[in-house]
């Protein structure tokens, strides 16, 4: 579908639905595949939380003249990160502890043991340097001197290999940073990210990373089941989520009531050559009430219902050089049905070579709760 035509049909929606235009966002299906590779189990807060005090717990411990107890410290949450790398600050936190051990070591004379320290930090950040309002100057600088060392061979720098699955189609972060690259030699924190499928995640230390082949849960077309249509509505925490595609030049619509039915499918008039007609979807009943279809019926293959006579507007209500009608933009909105702010997304896709769009509609709760991350929201 082309982006006019896109954004006349999301109009034409919104008039019949009463829905801002300014509340109309791109892509709901991809934002659901991406927020479904980026879910974190349950857990995932708590650990975080728990963690990062042990962190602070060791940096005051250090301070408060314990080095012993902070050391012991900074081995508990390292041991802890190795396990579960796919926290988010996992490097951020590795990072903390490495430097720290190697204050500690430097304090203790033990200059092996530094270099080793200030390794580790710097495989995980090769950029971030010590503040010199935090730490002595001499302790900076020991480690610039360590830093300048590992940055001068950055030649010989790898990039993590992996087996057991395709990196195909995948995002890929190492330490908290987007984008396969070579790292310093040491330990990396990397995460595998597919759309539509749980994350992975793993330690990657010079050798293979091994990872499951990823499971899509959250597949790209459109749902033609309640479960299917489920999926999209909690990942985005959705009330109403509209279905589109065009075929042979027409528009089918059909409605879901998350957690509800489907609605009854709309179909445009009209042939190939012409405008699409969308006059008639303020017509139809929106009220997620009266919704009383099982399955989504836009992406099977029988025949669609022969569309009624085509009425051909005269050429003063036509938009000039577009060949599309500007009937559905002229017609004032309708009073929305709805009590709450509503969220439009507009889901593009390629199914069984006809173009699809979702139209995502509404959410259960604040419209901030829906990320829009443009970077990796494109299929």
């Amino acid at each position: 579908m082309e982006p006019a035509q896109r954004q006349r049909l999301a109009r034409a929606i919104g008039n019949a639905v009463g829905v801002p235009p300014e509340q109309v966002l791109q892509d709901a299906i991809t934002q659901a595949r991406h927020l479904e590779s980026y879910r974190l189990p349950s857990d995932a807060a708590r650990e975080i939380s728990d963690l990062q005090a042990r962190v602070d717990l060791a940096a005051a411990q250090f301070r408060a003249g314990d080095p012993q107890a902070a050391a012991s410290q900074a081995d508990v949450v390292l041991d802890r990160l190795r396990q579960r790398p796919g926290l988010p600050m996992a490097s951020s936190m590795a990072w903390q502890l490495h430097v720290l051990r190697g204050r500690i070591a430097w304090m203790q004379a033990d200059d092996e043991a530094t270099e080793s320290a200030w390794r580790a930090a710097i495989a995980v950040d090769p950029e971030a340097v010590l503040s010199s309002r935090e730490s002595p100057p001499d302790v900076v600088a020991s480690y610039e001197a360590v830093r300048e060392q590992v940055l001068s061979e950055r030649s010989a720098w790898r990039s993590p290999t992996f087996e057991g699955f395709s990196e195909a189609g995948a995002q890929i972060e190492i330490d908290g940073v987007g984008g396969a690259r070579p790292v310093p030699p040491g330990e990396h924190f990397v995460v595998v990210h597919w759309p539509g499928a749980a994350m992975q995640a793993a330690v990657f230390d010079g050798g293979p990373i091994v990872l499951e082949v990823p499971e899509v849960t959250l597949p790209a077309a459109l749902p033609r089941t309640q479960d299917a249509a489920e999926q999209v509505c909690d990942r985005l925490d959705l009330d109403v989520l509209v279905l589109a595609r065009l075929r042979d030049g027409r528009v089918g619509v059909q409605a879901y009531a998350c957690g509800g039915d489907f609605g009854a499918p709309w179909y445009s008039e009209g042939r190939s050559d012409a405008p699409l007609a969308l006059d008639s979807l303020l017509e139809e009943n929106w009220d997620p009430q009266g919704f009383e279809q099982e399955r989504g019926v836009l992406l099977d293959t029988a025949p669609w219902p022969e569309p009624e006579p085509e009425f051909v507007p005269p050429p003063e209500t036509r938009l000039a050089g577009s060949g599309l009608s500007t009937i559905a933009d002229d017609i004032p909105a309708r009073k929305p049905w709805f009590r709450r702010a509503w969220i439009w997304v507009v889901v593009g896709g390629v199914v069984a070579g006809a173009v699809t769009t979702g139209v995502v509609l509404g959410t259960r709760e604040a419209p901030s709760s829906v990320v829009v991350t443009d970077d990796f929201l494109r299929p």
